[in-house]
């Protein structure tokens, strides 16, 4: 089935405007409980550059933040199925994300929270320290795959960030070469590893489909926004 096109942009400028016209999109949501905003989008395409750029510009308007990083979900390391498929379909610790960090803020939750669940440097479980969650806090969290389904109904507000994958391979690169043995490594681990993995997530799952609002950020001094599939009606 061939994909609709791509909808008019609905704003662009500099980086700085962009993240006040996100922020607004934020705050004109509203909910009974705290507003999930899930940050998605591919390896190195500045999900989580961008989530504690929102979260900032939020608190700086006064308003509780809450951030998490669903690296922090992942399951631990020898738990992995193998392979670019096994790492789509179980890194990630689905039902963690659903019970101890989503469900509870969405309606009839607690809004006690757990914002992290897995330490993959230790490979051991973070504390489970509950932590309480304001009614009216904004919850934003950034990761992969967060638009599959059994996770996409659980944010009120979903953001998907994009690259081509040219650029996650050479972002990548460049980033994960500092902590890999060289840069030939990063970039064979991207190509037979994390590039694969999430053209099956973008082939099965369809996330700008079910995105509120696209970032491109190919150029990050100048991203541009775009309706998502959902074709959601925010605030300006």
């Amino acid at each position: 089935m061939e994909k609709e096109p791509s909808t008019p942009h609905t704003d662009n400028g500099t980086r700085t405007a962009v993240l006040h016209r996100l922020a607004r999109m934020i705050t004109g949501v509203r909910r009974p409980h705290p507003v999930r905003v899930g940050v998605d989008g591919f390896s190195a395409s500045g999900k989580s550059t961008l989530a504690a750029e929102l979260a900032a510009v939020l608190a700086d308007q006064g308003r509780t933040c809450l951030r998490a990083d669903l690296d922090d979900f992942k399951r631990p390391r020898t738990e992995r199925p193998p392979g670019p498929d096994g790492f789509y379909r179980g890194a990630f610790d689905l039902d963690a994300i659903r019970t101890r960090l989503l469900a509870p803020l969405g309606p009839g939750g607690d809004r006690q929270v757990q914002s992290r669940y897995f330490d993959q440097q230790q490979q051991a479980l973070f504390p489970a320290e509950l932590r309480p969650v304001a009614a009216d806090a904004i919850v934003i969290a950034d990761g992969g795959y967060l638009l599959r389904p059994g996770l996409r109904d659980l944010w009120d507000l979903r953001i998907f960030v994009e690259i081509d994958f040219d650029l996650v391979l050479a972002r990548g690169t460049a980033r994960d070469s500092a902590w890999m043995n060289s840069e030939q490594e990063a970039a064979e681990h991207y190509r037979r590893y994390y590039i694969p993995a999430e053209r099956l997530y973008d082939a099965e799952a369809d996330p700008r489909a079910h995105a509120d609002v696209i970032m491109d950020n190919r150029d990050v001094a100048r991203p541009v926004l775009r309706e998502g599939g959902t074709r959601r009606t925010h605030a300006p």
